[in-house]
């Protein structure tokens, strides 16, 4: 299930404002999550808040929401920030030649959580040759 830390971030998550790539990708990162550690996945941040400082402008144009992970078992980010990875793309790349990955799992100061993001170019889900 999806949870939010407000209803502000509600109203955000669900506004035209956020690209629906971003909401696709959480709500399958909810599948994954619910699946395997039978836990929520809580949105805690979608645009800008006030004197949170960003590196990117990827929550103000709309491309990134914040997922808390406080509440899951331990490991458990890094593992899902790793499926996300394997089974989503965003085909961009940054100067340095680094792939800009889909979910990045770091404590940026504001507590752990995993960083969804979108590059300007729709996302790629990848096949899975089982």
């Amino acid at each position: 299930m999806i949870r939010f830390k407000s209803g502000q971030m509600r109203k955000e998550f669900y506004s035209m404002s956020l690209e629906r790539e971003v909401r696709m990708l959480v709500m399958a990162m909810v599948g994954y999550v619910a699946g395997r550690f039978g836990r929520d996945v809580e949105v805690t941040g979608v645009f800008p808040e006030e004197g949170i400082g960003r590196i990117t402008r990827t929550h103000v144009e709309g491309r990134a929401v914040d997922v808390g992970v406080r509440h899951w078992p331990e490991g458990a980010a890094v593992e899902v920030a790793d499926w996300m990875n394997e089974n989503f793309k965003t085909g961009a790349t940054f100067k340095n030649g680094e792939p800009m990955e889909v979910a990045i799992q770091h404590d940026a100061g504001y507590g752990d959580h995993i960083h969804i993001q979108k590059a300007v170019m729709p996302i790629t889900i990848m096949e899975r040759n089982e």
